[in-house]
């Protein structure tokens, strides 16, 4: 099997290409994935503004880059922690596999096999889904307000840069933020 890589450009400056010093990526490059324990491969990336999720083929959720308003799910919103620029495992979800990720401007959301819907990082605007707009949700966090009650099960999200949406098994579509 060939060796599996990630291609960052951009902006480093949080971290969010897991690349040493603050410097913009100018050209393609690959990115170290050493805190990915061995074995472990990358099934899909999301990017929010300074941040990144990697979910690993096995279902458990990695983070890296800028954390102001807790959106690496490390339960503290501090910024200048070198800390979160070493990818590091989400926590919060009882062991279950997280089947896709999503990223908007600073919170992250985690689908589960089960359906059941995690978001985490800003929820200025309620797009954590917690009932309530305001402040920051500092871990991953189960969506279970509203229109996401237990019996509801997500098959698909996706972030905006302030808001999160949600497709249920039933077809309908629920929008918070």
């Amino acid at each position: 099997m060939a060796e599996q890589r990630l291609v960052v450009v951009g902006s480093n400056g949080s971290g969010e290409c897991y690349l040493p010093g603050d410097d913009d990526i100018a050209a393609p490059t690959a990115a170290p994935l050493e805190s990915l324990p061995d074995g472990k491969l990358v099934a899909q990336t999301a990017e929010g503004n300074s941040f990144t999720l990697l979910l690993a083929s096995d279902g458990e959720l990695w983070a890296a880059g800028g954390n102001y308003c807790g959106q690496l799910g490390r339960a503290h919103r501090n910024n200048n922690d070198p800390d979160n620029r070493i990818l590091r495992r989400v926590t919060g979800f009882g062991g279950e596999r997280v089947t896709r990720i999503a990223a908007g401007c600073a919170h992250g959301a985690a689908l589960m096999e089960s359906g059941q819907l995690f978001v985490w990082g800003s929820n200025v605007y309620g797009q954590c889904g917690t009932g309530a707009a305001g402040g920051n949700v500092l871990v991953a966090t189960r969506c279970a307000a509203g229109a996401l009650a237990d019996d509801v099960r997500v098959v698909f999200v996706a972030c905006g840069s302030y808001h999160t949406v949600a497709l249920t098994s039933d077809g309908g579509v629920i929008v918070f933020g």
